[in-house]
């Protein structure tokens, strides 16, 4: 079993469970750098990242042609819709000042994967070394939403509860029907191209928050994870968030 740079296994405890007194949401978005006159994909987001603010909304990706954007904690959905709006509109604009612009489907139409440049930092080069092509080819942009919960019984209930409805959510959030220049026949190309991740897809059921900690700690111990983050699945619990992630969502073009 591969083992990646950042431990050797072992059994890791658990970071603790950030309970939230109110329900919350946050949103990650990951956007394609694009050339607007070829509409190719630009190596650009550490020259970007230069220029945009510091403190966490505004992240690297494991291509250097994808960045990334995050919502700070909010309250309800207008108020995470008002920081999408916020943080689309603050990248784009940098994106401009470097004469580029930025495109939010779930798969670029045409880019080839083996065209890309690895993100020169320790968490993707060892991915790369640990897990070889099917990260090589894992070019795709998702949309992740957090969230918040009072507990870890409750993150179990909703992770458990949402389950079954997200086939639906898919469904709904579908955005990309291309691939490598062509129609893929699919209406989320960019689910399939992922499923090729391991510990991705569906999750079985948890019974409740010692089977997940027990998941996650029999996978540290072979050598499989370093922590639970590398647990690619539709949907999982974040322990030191405090929150349940939905991991399963193309990426939308329109704020709405």
């Amino acid at each position: 079993m591969c083992k990646y740079v950042h431990g050797e296994g072992g059994g890791f405890p658990m970071t603790g469970f950030t309970q939230q007194d109110d329900v919350t949401i946050g949103v990650e978005e990951e956007f394609q750098i694009i050339d607007p006159e070829t509409g190719s994909l630009v190596d650009a987001s550490l020259e970007l990242l230069e220029e945009l603010p510091e403190g966490g909304s505004f992240q690297p990706e494991i291509f250097l042609s994808v960045l990334e954007t995050a919502t700070p904690v909010c309250r309800d959905v207008d108020e995470v819709r008002e920081q999408i709006v916020r943080l689309r509109a603050e990248l784009a604009d940098v994106a401009d000042d470097h004469g580029l612009t930025i495109s939010a489907t779930g798969t670029h139409p045409s880019a080839l994967w083996e065209d890309q440049t690895i993100t020169p930092k320790d968490r993707y080069q060892g991915l790369v070394s640990a897990l070889g092509l099917p990260v090589k080819r894992d070019l795709v942009f998702g949309q992740h939403v957090h969230v918040g919960v009072g507990s870890p019984e409750e993150a179990i209930y909703v992770f458990n509860g949402l389950r079954p409805f997200l086939p639906l959510l898919v469904s709904l959030s579908t955005n990309s029907p291309f691939w490598r220049g062509m129609p893929a026949g699919l209406k989320s190309t960019r689910t399939r191209v992922f499923s090729s991740m391991p510990r991705s897809g569906l999750p079985r059921a948890l019974r409740n928050w010692h089977d997940f900690e027990h998941t996650v700690n029999l996978l540290k111990r072979g050598g499989a994870i370093p922590d639970e983050s590398y647990l690619w699945w539709d949907i999982r619990p974040r322990a030191q968030l405090g929150t349940v992630e939905i991991r399963a969502l193309d990426v939308g073009t329109r704020v709405e």
